[in-house]
């Protein structure tokens, strides 16, 4: 089931816009997860997901994000993994950040 036809689904995905700062291209790949089937959101306040695998760490890392999104573009590709909001850009420190490419179609 796409995402916008989920009610759950949207208002998790809408919390996340009310709930975190995300920048112009955060906010566009969450609009383009509506036409995908998403199958789990996680978000924490400690630690974070990283951006290779989306494991859970609880330290927090160069490679950390603080939302992890799992979903299928079609019911049968395979999974995959959108993160958002990098720790350490969090922190203000001027780090390189990496996987900020949009959504493939």
């Amino acid at each position: 089931m796409k995402a916008k036809d989920s009610i759950h689904v949207a208002r998790c995905l809408n919390r996340l816009k009310e709930k975190y700062k995300l920048n112009a291209t955060e906010v566009k790949q969450l609009k383009d997860l509506e036409e995908c089937e998403v199958t789990s959101i996680a978000f924490t306040e400690n630690g974070g997901f990283d951006r290779r695998n989306g494991e859970f760490y609880p330290e927090d890392r160069e490679c950390n994000y603080k939302i992890r999104i799992k979903y299928r573009e079609k019911d049968t590709d395979p999974e995959k993994i959108l993160v958002l909001m990098p720790v350490y850009e969090l922190q203000n420190i001027r780090k390189p950040i990496l996987n900020r490419t949009p959504l493939s179609r």
